[in-house]
């Protein structure tokens, strides 16, 4: 079974913070919810391991997110 893994530089607005690779969290929010619509499971790297996590007939998904002392926020 092939797995996608969204992986994301950093969620803030681009033109503000310069980053090249940030994307803003309302894009960031409609990604999320096109997932969920379309049936989409999110998993953590650990459900790759235990047996039974990962089941044939679910759309799995793993989201990833860059190491970098700024993105690491509380959104909300």
């Amino acid at each position: 079974m092939r797995i996608p893994i969204i992986f994301y530089h950093a969620i803030f607005d681009r033109e503000k913070s310069g980053e090249k690779y940030a994307i803003g969290l309302e894009e960031f929010r409609r990604q999320i919810e096109y997932l969920a619509a379309h049936g989409f499971k999110g998993l953590v790297l650990d459900d790759l391991y235990r047996p039974g996590s990962v089941k044939e007939d679910e759309r799995p998904v793993i989201i990833r997110f860059a190491t970098h002392p700024v993105t690491n926020l509380v959104i909300g």
